[in-house]
């Protein structure tokens, strides 16, 4: 055995697609140790990671206060080599916390810092407008503090690697993409329903959630599939609403299952023409984070892509020829790609198929990313 890993995370399910079912995976299979810590205590899995449960009390006041501590109590309670978080939240200040503990012990510990989103944009896009630098600033001097307690980072695209190159540009760090997973790569070229257009993922104000959900009022000769849920509580009376005001005839337009399985999901999106992703450019995250993950689906089971114009997504859409990008808010555009592609599905289809091929040659996980979280490790080894 190589090493005990300890992953934790603060607010994401312990079966995360990037940090468990690629990243942890990966690293089970080359001999280390895994344990998931979060929210949900969960069986192990057939590869033998296991799941534990941190305390953290229901109480909004005290909650993220108990996520940091509850981390830090089952954090110390492993006897781990290393400790991974994903993103920059309570998960990174309790493995900041729980190395400088295990420190003062006499065990040196290392601390790998995936940081899959721009979190001080993350943050800021939490609070009114006029506190927005304030939280940014704040958010960034944390980030650089934990950065360079950090022995490696990763990140999802070049844009947050150029952000920490400023910092120190002899760290252990490399840009580890989310490709497909090739198990979840059709072996066939997927069939396809020409009418079908399909969005996954949270619904959000800043994901243009109003604008998805008036589509069905837009355009006559299509079903549009969206399998996700509310980003928070209270969008779903929202929600609720824009579903109740669409007319008989467009309510029958839309399928809304809300957030399904991860394999059924994958199962019902591989027989859509058109996957759309309308996130909005005004908020930070969606500027400087991303690709999102439900692109290399996209590209994986050859679902033609039409997106708002974010720097990520259209770097991966000019590369693979797989889509259509239109200048971000320009909803009048957006319908127009969804339609021209409805009235042509061969050039869909040849969309697709070149995302998929693609992906099936070379853009998935096991040959664009594995050798790069290798590279990362066996630096980390040393």
């Amino acid at each position: 055995m190589k090493g005990r890993i300890c992953i934790l995370s603060g607010r994401e399910h312990p079966k995360n697609e990037r940090f468990y079912l690629k990243i942890g995976r990966t690293l089970r299979k080359w001999g280390y140790d895994i344990v998931i810590i979060s929210r949900w205590e969960l069986p192990p899995d057939d590869m033998g990671i296991k799941f534990k449960k941190f305390n953290r009390s229901s109480n909004p006041i005290w909650g993220k206060l108990t996520t940091v501590t509850g981390l830090v109590r089952a954090g110390m309670a492993e006897d781990a080599d290393i400790y991974q978080v994903h993103n920059g939240d309570s998960s990174l200040l309790a493995a900041v916390i729980i190395k400088f503990l295990k420190r003062l012990k006499g065990k040196r510990v290392k601390l790998v810092y995936d940081a899959d989103e721009y979190w001080p944009g993350y943050r800021a896009d939490l609070v009114p407008r006029i506190l927005k630098p304030i939280i940014r600033y704040l958010a960034t001097q944390w980030e650089h503090l934990a950065f360079n307690y950090s022995d490696a980072v990763i990140t999802a695209n070049t844009i947050q690697r150029g952000r920490f190159l400023v910092w120190d540009r002899t760290k252990n760090m490399e840009v580890l993409y989310s490709y497909q997973l090739k198990s979840l790569i059709p072996d066939e070229f997927p069939k396809k329903d020409p009418r079908l257009v399909v969005y996954t993922g949270n619904l959000a104000i800043e994901r243009d959630m109003h604008y998805l959900l008036s589509l069905p009022e837009l355009i006559e000769d299509f079903k549009l599939l969206v399998m996700g849920r509310p980003a928070s509580p209270k969008l779903k009376p929202v929600i609720d609403e824009l579903i109740g005001k669409l007319s008989p005839e467009a309510r029958e337009r839309l399928d809304y299952p809300g957030m399904l399985p991860y394999e059924e999901s994958v199962r019902r999106m591989r027989k859509a023409m058109i996957g759309i992703i309308p996130y909005l450019p005004y908020s930070e995250n969606n500027v400087l984070a991303g690709p999102p993950l439900k692109l290399f689906q996209f590209l994986a089971n050859g679902i033609a892509v039409v997106a708002y114009d974010l720097p990520e997504i259209r770097r991966i859409l000019m590369m693979t020829g797989a889509g259509i990008v239109v200048p971000s808010g320009d909803r009048e555009a957006f319908t127009e790609a969804i339609k021209s592609l409805l009235r042509n599905p061969e050039k869909a289809i040849e969309m697709g198929r070149r995302g998929y091929e693609i992906t099936k040659k070379f853009l998935n996980w096991e040959d664009a990313s594995v050798p790069v979280l290798r590279y990362i490790y066996e630096r980390l080894d040393k």
